[in-house]
């Protein structure tokens, strides 16, 4: 196909060659239409699993690769039934890389599961190679919601790990400086050792034979009159009785708090760090883009197709900052939302800010152009930094620190004049 044509019609015969789907038999065909610069794919599919839905692929190998373009979701009826149009936007298509002439085959599929498929012009076997590593990436591919919850145990269970070990070096460290514990009061660390691996009942039967011995082997100095007079005195005077402040350092520091911090910004670089790897799990489903007609350095982009509907099943980190970002404020009136933004451009971005090899934050992109009617919530939010895209529309960005989960606002913001 060429894009020199004014109007074009083409029926693609989808074939059941490539179906994994048990019990049943699909068949059906694909209209394509072009006229000038849009076109429009109408499906006509009988068969399929009922009430239940796919989604459309566009192919094209280029270099040995194969890639693909998301059209988005087409849904069975109680019969089984598939009728559905979609509307294409050649020139949009061409921008993301896939302009008509390039496009070899159209695929049918819910994940793995393949529905139907047919080529366009000519079959290339790009169909085979793109169904042989999607089940080559089968043993890999893990549940969104299960890879979270296996995520969250192996934190807890890494955090307990992390608590004990830092607890530890206190106590260790405690101990060398004689941080209140007399050296008579240290246990043999043997009687330490052996207390570790025996029950409740008998490790208090220890503990009180210790205390016993220790009470038999004390020598209590015998307080002299002098001194209980010095004491009665004292008491005398109204003067009051005070427990022994806690140690603290040269800057008035209380130790104990110096650890609880040091734990707990171990425990959320920690949380960082396996967060962000299980990011680059997911994303790796997503293709990669550099959308920007400027380079950032050290930014990674991924481009999440989404049509908005269904924002709870947002399944990155703080999507919530996009989803709560839809309650309308009654003091901003008919302002632009995260989510109508999405819904209007069917995309977003997930970025990932490195320095070093640390990731600095985590970044969100909301397609809208650089104007009051497209900026979310007038920038109260967060979104108050703007780049222009090669599509034309660009992006508003939103920072987020990893570590503390906040929203970092940019000193100096990048907003349409209001």
């Amino acid at each position: 196909m060429s894009m020199e044509y004014t109007y074009f019609r083409k029926y693609i015969i989808l074939k059941n060659d490539y179906t994994n789907i048990s019990n049943i038999n699909p068949k059906g065909y694909a209209k394509v239409e072009i006229r000038g610069n849009k076109g429009i794919i109408n499906f006509n599919v009988e068969n399929c699993e009922k009430e239940e839905y796919y989604r459309v692929y566009l192919l094209k190998e280029e270099n040995g690769q194969v890639y693909e373009e998301d059209l988005g979701r087409i849904f069975a009826d109680d019969h089984g039934r598939l009728r559905r149009d979609i509307t294409l936007n050649l020139r949009e298509l061409e921008s993301k890389g896939f302009s008509i002439d390039k496009i070899d085959a159209i695929l049918i599929r819910r994940g793995i599961y393949v529905l139907l498929g047919g080529y366009i012009d000519k079959d290339n076997k790009v169909l085979d190679r793109s169904i042989k590593r999607l089940l080559s990436e089968e043993k890999q591919e893990i549940d969104v919601e299960e890879a979270f919850d296996l995520l969250e145990e192996e934190l807890i269970e890494e955090e307990k790990l992390i608590e004990e070990e830092i607890i530890e070096e206190d106590v260790e460290q405690d101990v060398q400086k004689d941080f209140h514990l007399p050296e008579e009061e240290l246990i043999d660390e043997e009687i330490v050792d052996t207390v570790q691996v025996l029950d409740h009942q008998e490790q208090e039967a220890i503990e009180e034979e210790i205390i016993e011995e220790e009470v038999q082997e004390e020598v209590f100095e015998e307080p002299s009159l002098d001194k209980l007079e010095a004491a009665e005195d004292n008491v005398g005077e109204g003067t009051d009785l005070q427990e022994e402040e806690p140690e603290t350092t040269v800057d008035g520091k209380d130790p104990y708090m110096e650890s609880y911090e040091s734990l707990e910004y171990a425990r959320r670089l920690h949380h960082r760090n396996q967060m962000t790897k299980y990011i680059l799990s997911i994303l790796r489903f997503f293709p990669q883009v550099q959308p920007l007609k400027i380079y950032l350095h050290n930014y990674s982009w991924w481009r999440i197709e989404d049509d908005g509907t269904e924002p709870y099943r947002g399944f990155l980190p703080y999507y919530n900052y996009l989803m709560s970002s839809d309650y309308k404020y009654p003091f901003l009136h008919n302002s632009a939302t995260c989510m109508n933004q999405i819904r209007k451009y069917g995309h977003y971005l997930f970025g990932l800010y490195k320095e070093g090899k640390e990731t600095k934050y985590y970044v969100y992109g909301v397609p809208g152009k650089f104007t009051q009617e497209e900026h979310p919530f007038k920038g109260i939010t967060g979104f108050n930094t703007w780049y222009d895209s090669l599509d034309g529309i660009g992006y508003w960005i939103l920072y987020i620190d990893p570590i503390t989960g906040k929203v970092i606002y940019p000193i100096n913001p990048m907003v349409p004049s209001y």
